[in-house]
Parts: C-alpha cells; sequence; structure tokens
C-alpha cells in the first residue's frame, strides 16, 4: 500500500498482512524483511501496513492498522515496535521523516502527529484544518520545503513550517485521494 524511497536509491515497499520488502538497488531486485509478527502481536496476526520510510542511514519505519508503528535501524533484519494500540483500532496511512529525529505520521478520524524524538513518542498535531476529521492519506515534502497533505472527501491541507500549522486548500474533487 506504500512505498518509502531515499536519495541513494533504497526502497521499501509495504501492503496487506504485514507483508515488507526492500531494495537496495532502485528496484531492480526485491527481498522480503517482513517481522516476526508473532514477536509483535499476542495472535501473530499481521497487520496491514499502510506507510513506509526509508532515511539515508537505511532507517526503515513503518506504519499501519492499529497504530502500529515499526522502526528498524539494520535494513529489516530486526524490528523494533514502537506503538501498537489494537484497542484504538485505526491505522496510520503515511509517515514522513525530515531527519533521523523530526517526522509526522498521518491516520485516520483526522489524526495527525508529530515527533521529535526518532519516533520514540508521538504527540497530536492540533489544527482546524482537520476539525470535520477526514482520514490522512498522503504526507509529501516539497522541494521548497512545504508539506502537503492529502485524503479523504477530497482533503487537501499545507504547512509552511514542517507541520505545526496547518492551512485547509480548496479542492475541486470530493472523493478521496
Amino acid at each position: 500500500f506504500g512505498v518509502g524511497v531515499n536519495a541513494s536509491g533504497r526502497a521499501v515497499a509495504v501492503g496487506a498482512f504485514g507483508t515488507a520488502v526492500k531494495s537496495e538497488d532502485g528496484g531492480h531486485s526485491w527481498s522480503s524483511i517482513a517481522p516476526d509478527w508473532k514477536s509483535f502481536t499476542a495472535s501473530g496476526e499481521q497487520p496491514h501496513l499502510y506507510g513506509a520510510v526509508v532515511d539515508h542511514a537505511g532507517v526503515i519505519t513503518v506504519a499501519g492498522e492499529f497504530g502500529l508503528i515499526l522502526r528498524s535501524t539494520d535494513g529489516g533484519a530486526s524490528w523494533t515496535l514502537q506503538q501498537f494500540d489494537a484497542a484504538w483500532g485505526r491505522p496510520y496511512f503515511d509517515i514522513l521523516f525530515f531527519d533521523a529525529d523530526h517526522g509526522l505520521l498521518a491516520g485516520a478520524n483526522g489524526t495527525l502527529k508529530k515527533t521529535a524524538d526518532g519516533g520514540k513518542s508521538w504527540d497530536a498535531v492540533d489544527s482546524e484544518a482537520f476539525a470535520d476529521t477526514p482520514n490522512l492519506y498522503n504526507l509529501v515534502k516539497l522541494g521548497n520545503g512545504t508539506l502537503l497533505i492529502a485524503g479523504e472527501r477530497g482533503f487537501l491541507a499545507r504547512s509552511g513550517d514542517q507541520g505545526a500549522t496547518w492551512t485547509q486548500l480548496k479542492s475541486p474533487y470530493t472523493g478521496s485521494f
């Protein structure tokens, strides 16, 4: 469902039932890096993964169902569970890091969170732009540093300060992005 790529050509793709694969050669070849789910969930359930990011050092962070956030510092050989909340039950759809410590996480029902410690903890980003609680599906950083977020019901918003504040944009489309 999601792909993360860095400037050196490393790529990670994630999808249904905990699927995760990586490429070290710009997408020419792929290998499985799926976690051992039995070590993270009591039933060994394999949640859908929706968002992935890989940084310049090869650190991989993925996000998915049930508020799941996993991180690997060794290219996917081993994983650390940063968050899993089956009671919350909602997914995170996309993840974006600006550097090793600072990033954003977009999810269901207008959920947007920020981290300043590499994803060890996440704090809610409150904004009137998310008052209608759309599912937030995609985070993008433009070349000039502006952030865009897209979601359901034609939702679009922009931030010029790394996600601290958001302005909802008028959209000509009413479906989901």
